[in-house]
């Protein structure tokens, strides 16, 4: 509003920058009066604001069925998605007893630029089968003055366990004539949680056996 100003004296305005976004953002504060001499002054105004943004790429990892035992691998990239450095890397699971693994010595030892990205990777070795699931892997890095700010990116992870069993396990067809075919039967049992496609089937044996 308007504001009398006296013979030889000053007033002042405090002006706060406050940015929605990462980036710069500029403006102008004009003040309008009845001088003779300026009767309009442009301030011109700028700041900068700043973010550091931690980001995986993708967001969600599928491992699909992985058996009992065995291992799967995928990667991604842990990227800095804001405008300043960011720092002082960390990583934990949600659940650390679903079969999952993720090696904290490969996060970056020092500081990320901005836009900069790493690539890492993520296993999931179920040694049981009640592993794998949807589980969480958080990160969280640092930044800013005195890295007072905290940013956190979350990886989710999807695994399956498959594990499938011959009962019995040993099929006997005893002595019987050569030129007879006895049969057995035996069942293929899936222990897990998730459904498991057999693509093949095939006999090892001795010679003159099958």
């Amino acid at each position: 509003g308007q504001q009398d100003v006296l013979p030889n004296t000053s007033v002042e305005w405090n002006i706060a920058c406050d940015p929605e976004a990462a980036g710069n953002l500029n403006g102008n504060f004009r003040i309008v009066s009845n001088s003779a001499i300026s009767a309009t002054v442009n301030v011109e105004l700028t700041c900068a604001g700043q973010l550091g943004a931690v980001v995986t790429v993708p967001t969600s990892l599928d491992f699909d069925i992985v058996p009992i035992g065995g291992s799967q691998t995928r990667t991604f990239a842990l990227r800095n998605a804001g405008n300043v450095p960011i720092q002082q890397f960390s990583a934990a699971f949600n659940n650390l007893q679903a079969g999952y693994s993720f090696d904290t010595a490969t996060l970056p030892d020092g500081s990320l630029a901005a836009g900069a990205e790493v690539t890492l990777a993520v296993s999931f070795a179920p040694l049981e089968a009640g592993d794998g699931g949807p589980v969480q892997l958080t990160f969280t890095a640092l930044w800013g003055n005195n890295n007072a700010n905290t940013t956190t990116a979350v990886l989710a992870l999807t695994g399956r366990t498959g594990n499938l069993s011959v009962t019995p396990a040993t099929v006997d067809f005893q002595e019987f004539r050569f030129d007879t075919r006895p049969t057995r039967e035996f069942h293929v049992v899936n222990n897990s949680a998730a459904s498991v496609v057999i693509a093949s089937m095939d006999f090892a044996s001795e010679i003159g056996t099958m």
